[in-house]
């Protein structure tokens, strides 16, 4: 594993990770794991489910991850936090205490805080931070989905009205009271700029990063599945994900669709496994799994159509397999031709297909899928394009970052 400069126990500069709550294994949370790895450095937080990560992320977090208790008065669910009061957020009295010694703590003489979440909760630990940022609108409109299901609609979308306006303004401050920002991707840092005025020049993009040790190409280790042709979707099992259109575009092409993940609407995904025999689902794999998945897909395949980066197509390449994805957000910078607005026609490129997300319905899908021909894409430049998410590039653009912080 990489280790940053800042990880020497005898450095002068003690660092710690801060961000709202572990509790799903994602791509954000894949980022602090190789963080806190690389820095050596705590994770504070205000929810961790340990059983919700595999061996290798539980190994990390064991020791570094230190739980904050939430002020008195704020609520018992930790998500209360980011309940809004006025135009601010409730404090965490026990953030303050980070620069204070005692045995139950690591002292920080900084902190990298993960998202705009992490940054509310930096704010107010009076320690010196960067932001890295992924999409300043990703938790709003996480949350408008979810509130598509609700009965009474009209008085969410109202709700969700004033969330937005709120978040924005404690978003916005809360990054802007930081010693300075990255961004996961152009699109991310282009969207900053365009919402919220920033200066660009003073967003630096560092791209996630993918274990390019582990995401390898060759022949699979096991058989998963008995397939000849599959598509994969790795992904959280969310509205937002878009993962209704992936399923009835599978259905409609009678192409084999391999879905891994959880999150809420696993009992819509399940359902459609066991009435449909072109829907897979495999719920939570561990890494060796997947990369036997990946190997020996067709395709690997993704739904959501505002992507701020995308882990899951770079992994995909670094073990040989292309994509068949939106051309749209972050998508268009590591399959794509390169970040320049928001939508790309559709087109097929040296690292798969992207469908104008204009055009995006599972009819289109569907036609797509059945068209798709892996021998057109050479698996040799994916793994080439791969390797520039690799984890030493991240961790040197974090250092150039943390090199240039006033501690």
């Amino acid at each position: 594993m990489t280790k940053s400069k800042y990880s020497d126990p005898f450095s002068d500069t003690r660092l710690g990770l801060i961000y709202s709550d572990l509790r799903t294994q994602g791509g954000q949370e894949e980022v602090i794991r190789i963080l806190a790895e690389a820095l050596n450095a705590p994770i504070y937080t205000l929810d961790y489910e340990p059983e919700k990560f595999d061996k290798r992320a539980q190994e990390v977090f064991r020791h570094r991850v230190r739980k904050i208790p939430p002020e008195e008065g704020v609520g018992d669910s930790p998500t209360d936090f980011f309940e809004p009061q006025g135009a601010e957020y409730k404090q965490i009295a026990s953030l303050s205490n980070l620069r204070e010694a005692d045995t139950d703590r690591i002292v920080c003489d900084g902190l990298i805080a993960i998202s705009v979440k992490g940054a509310v909760m930096a704010e107010h630990a009076g320690i010196p931070y960067i932001t890295f940022l992924d999409h300043p609108g990703k938790v709003i409109t996480d949350y408008f989905w979810e509130t598509l299901d609700n009965k009474d609609r009209w008085r969410d979308k109202l709700k969700f009205l004033k969330r937005r306006w709120v978040h924005s303004r404690a978003y916005k401050q809360a990054c802007l009271d930081g010693e300075g920002m990255m961004a996961n991707s152009e699109r991310t840092k282009q969207l900053v700029v365009d919402d919220w005025g920033f200066d660009p020049d003073d967003i630096d993009v560092v791209y996630p990063p993918i274990d390019t040790e582990k995401f390898t190409p060759g022949e699979p280790e096991r058989d998963v599945l008995d397939l000849n042709r599959y598509f994969l979707a790795p992904q959280r099992v969310e509205a937002y994900k878009n993962i209704h259109t992936l399923v009835e575009a599978a259905k409609l092409a009678q192409e084999h669709l391999v879905i891994v993940g959880t999150g809420t609407l696993e009992s819509y995904v399940r359902k459609e496994a066991q009435y449909s025999k072109y829907v897979h689902y495999l719920g939570y794999v561990d890494d060796d799994v997947l990369r036997d998945l990946y190997r020996d897909a067709t395709a690997t395949m993704q739904g959501v159509l505002r992507e701020d980066f995308g882990m899951v197509p770079v992994e995909s390449m670094a073990c040989g397999t292309p994509c068949l994805l939106p051309g749209s957000g972050g998508f268009n910078e590591t399959v794509g031709p390169g970040y320049d607005g928001d939508v790309a026609p559709t087109q097929t490129t040296p690292r798969g297909r992207l469908v104008d997300p204009e055009e995006f319905d599972h009819y289109e899908l569907a036609g797509e899928m059945q068209a798709f021909d892996p021998e057109e894409f050479d698996a040799e430049h994916l793994v080439e394009t791969a390797q520039q998410y690799d984890v030493d590039n991240f961790v040197s653009g974090i250092e150039r970052n943390l090199d240039a912080l006033d501690l």
